[in-house]
Order: structure tokens, then C-alpha cells, then sequence
């Protein structure tokens, strides 16, 4: 008796056959698993669907939702990508799309402004207590410097004084590495619009301004080379050859310069070990441009908007910031004043009234005593 096999069957049209001549149509059918047991046989039936791969008709046609072609969307999305959060964002840039003038570059624009006010309170957060971190920092320069004396021909036991300076205060060099959280919190969703970007039928060939951003769903491709160039090491990390100057990544990477340039400085030297939040944030500002040379316009698009309103939002925090501190000197001011007038009161100025005339009647006594010598 021949063992159970799986069953697999494959058809090819016409065309599919020519496909070894150079045509670029095939067609292959795969079921799902079916065991067949020797001298059995079974029957598997075909539907064919000709037409866009468009996540809206598959959702509201009942035929369609009866047979989850849905699926065939799904199975191409990255394994690191949730399917519900690929889903929520191509509906809403569908939904975004429907706003005249219907463009999906400023669907993805008011995409970012939506995220971005999401993670707001996370983002003022960070900055502020990165800045608060930095003052506390700044009133331990006299003891900062006293160890650095005292410690110049040892780093280690140099290192290990300010760390425990450091922990006697209450302050964590390493949280400033929190600020880079925003950041973080928005990787998923920058992999989930990579691949709705490249799922979503409706945003292929779809242009932003119809002469530098002509295809969100590919490259901006500024200029096309005429031979694709190869890149030792790099090309492994930009997906393949350059075959176009793509401009939008480069944006990108200066955006995020421009970011991290902006970032305050720690006040006070670092102990060797802990973390250069602006080191880091150039690092990756040039990772970017490699990484996502090849990527989709639409989602270069997303990440430097994103990057250009966190600098406007970095700066309004800031502004923020700087008039709490203000406000808070002046009202520290007027309540010391004020309580310097509250304890002055009738019984305390009477005090000083009565402190005054005996001072003066003893400066009068003590003048007549000299007059008689």
C-alpha cells in the first residue's frame, strides 16, 4: 500500500507556458493539503479571479469575504509587520484619500500629523525630563570637576565616582536614552506603512506631485542611470543596486541631522559607557539613508515629515520649557515678597518702630555724655 502524499497541483495557460521565452504571465494554482490515500482520488475546484488585488472590494464583496482573497494580501505582508496594523493603515489612507484633493502623498502627510499627536504626551514627556535631567547635571559641575582631579590618572575609579555621584543624586546618565523612545514606538508603524505601501493596489503609480514624486509606491528616481551600480558591502543593506539618484532618502537623512543637531548637549561630562543620545541619532540619520534608498517614496515621505514636524514640536516643547522656568522664577519671586509682607505685620512693625526709638534715644544719650567731657 502506497503511504499517503500531498497533493499539489499546478496549471499553466498558454502564456504561462511562454513564460520561458521571455513573457511575463504565470499562473500556478496550489491547494491546500489534502491527504490521499492509495487508490483514492479527489477533486479540487478552481475559482479565478481577474482582477486588482484591492483590499476595499475584497472586504465588502460578499463573494469575495465568503472565499478570503483577503488573503492573498495578507500572506505578502512582512512577518514583522501585524496584520491589523497593515490593515488600519491602508484603510486610513484610503479613508484620507477620499479628502479632496485626493492625494495619497498628503493622505500620508495627515497620517504623520496624526501619529505624531498621539505621541505627544510621550514625546514632551521625554524632552522634558531630558532637560530636567540636564539642569539637575549642570549644579553638579564644582563636584564633577573636583573628581576629575582627584581621579585624572585613573579613568576607572573615575568613572566609578561619578556614577556613584550620579546615584546619590537620583540621577540616570542612560535615561537620556528614553527621549529616543518616540522614535521607537514608531518603528511598527513605519514597517506597516512599507507594507501597505506595497500591498495597497490603489496607491501603485499613484503620484504625490506628478513630476519629482511620480510613484509613492517605488523610488522618487530623480534620474535613472543607464546601468544599474553595484555596491560592495552596501548593497546587501539597500536591497539591491542603485539604478536611480534617489533624492527623498538623502532628504531624509539631512532631516534627522538637522534633528539631532538640535537636540541639547549634555552639561557635564559623560562617564565612558553611557550612552551619546546625539552620537546615536547622526548614526542612524546616515543608516536611514542606505536603508531606505530603495524603499517606497510614500514611506520616505511619512518619515521626513514626521522627522521635520518633531523638530518643529522639539522646539515649541523647548519654548515650553523655558517660559514654565520663567513663570516659576516669578512666582518663587512674588511669594517670597509676599510672605516678607505677611510677617511683617502691626505687632512686627510696632517692634521695629519701638527698636528704632530706643536706638535713637541711645545715640542721643551717648552724644550728650561726650558734649559734658
Amino acid at each position: 500500500k502506497a503511504p499517503p502524499w500531498i497533493a499539489r497541483s499546478e496549471a499553466r495557460t498558454a502564456a504561462g507556458q511562454a513564460n520561458d521565452r521571455g513573457d511575463d504571465l504565470t499562473l500556478t494554482f496550489v491547494t491546500r493539503p489534502i491527504r490521499i490515500e492509495s487508490g483514492d482520488s479527489a477533486e479540487v475546484a478552481f475559482d479565478c479571479y481577474i482582477g486588482p488585488k484591492s483590499k476595499r472590494a475584497f472586504e465588502q464583496v460578499e463573494a469575495y469575504v465568503a472565499r478570503d482573497y483577503y488573503n492573498v494580501i495578507r500572506e505578502g505582508f512582512i512577518w514583522c509587520a501585524p496584520a491589523g496594523l497593515v490593515g488600519i493603515m491602508m484603510s486610513l489612507l484610503n479613508t484620507f484619500h477620499r479628502i479632496p484633493p485626493h492625494n495619497y502623498g498628503l493622505a500620508i502627510i495627515i497620517l504623520v500629523l496624526i501619529v505624531r499627536g498621539l505621541l505627544h504626551p510621550i514625546t514632551k514627556r521625554s524632552q522634558v525630563n531630558m532637560m530636567k535631567m540636564q539642569q539637575q547635571q549642570a549644579g553638579l559641575q564644582p563636584k564633577v570637576k573636583v573628581i576629575r582631579e582627584k581621579y585624572a590618572n585613573d579613568k576607572a575609579k573615575m568613572n566609578q565616582a561619578m556614577m556613584d555621584l550620579y546615584r546619590e543624586e537620583g540621577i540616570n546618565p542612560a535615561g537620556q536614552i528614553l527621549s529616543c523612545l518616540p522614535m521607537f514606538l514608531q518603528f511598527p508603524i513605519w514597517i506597516a506603512l512599507w507594507t501597505a505601501l506595497s500591498s495597497t493596489i490603489e496607491m501603485r503609480h499613484a503620484a504625490f506631485d506628478g513630476w519629482w514624486i511620480r510613484d509613492l509606491a517605488g523610488p522618487d528616481a530623480l534620474y535613472t542611470f543607464s546601468q544599474p551600480v553595484e555596491i560592495p558591502l552596501l548593497g546587501m543593506l539597500m536591497g539591491g543596486p542603485v539604478e536611480s539618484l534617489n533624492l527623498l532618502p538623502i532628504l531624509l537623512g539631512l532631516s534627522q541631522l538637522l534633528h539631532s543637531r538640535l537636540m541639547p548637549r549634555p552639561s557635564t561630562p559623560q562617564p565612558e559607557g553611557a550612552p551619546d543620545q546625539r552620537k546615536l541619532m547622526m548614526f542612524m540619520s546616515v543608516f536611514f539613508v542606505f536603508i531606505l534608498y530603495n524603499a517606497p517614496s510614500g514611506l520616505n515621505l511619512y518619515i521626513m515629515s514626521s522627522t521635520l514636524f518633531g523638530v518643529l514640536e522639539q522646539q515649541r516643547v523647548r519654548k515650553h520649557v523655558a517660559d514654565y522656568q520663567a513663570n516659576r522664577e516669578v512666582e518663587d519671586a512674588r511669594r517670597k515678597e509676599a510672605a516678607q509682607k505677611r510677617e511683617k505685620g502691626w505687632l512686627h512693625r510696632k517692634w521695629d518702630e519701638l527698636a528704632k526709638e530706643a536706638e535713637e534715644a541711645k545715640r542721643i544719650k551717648s552724644g550728650k555724655k561726650k558734649s559734658r567731657r
